[in-house]
């Protein structure tokens, strides 16, 4: 009876310890997992704030009259070039 139960623990203790240790393995597994994602979440982050920062450059009136002119050949009116629509 004796030998049984010290065999039953010892089967215990060694499934606990295993248990252990695949806890442990998928815990460092996890946490790189985390930091990459945390990596890449800094480095969407930055492609982030450049973006909006060349969408506030284009975005300028001088720059958008600019490509208008350049590309569209496009030009400001005169006034009496201007007509006024009025609704009734």
């Amino acid at each position: 009876m004796k030998i049984a139960l010290f065999t039953l623990l010892i089967f215990i203790n060694f499934i606990s310890a295993l248990h252990l240790i695949l806890i442990r393995h998928e815990h460092r597994s996890l946490f790189t997992q985390l930091q990459n994602l945390q990596r890449h979440h800094y480095q969407l982050q930055e492609e982030s704030g450049k973006i909006q920062l060349e969408i506030s450059t284009l975005t300028q009136p001088h720059l958008i009259e600019e490509q208008a002119r350049q590309r569209l050949n496009m030009i400001i009116p005169s006034p009496a070039d201007t007509h006024y629509l009025v609704m009734p």
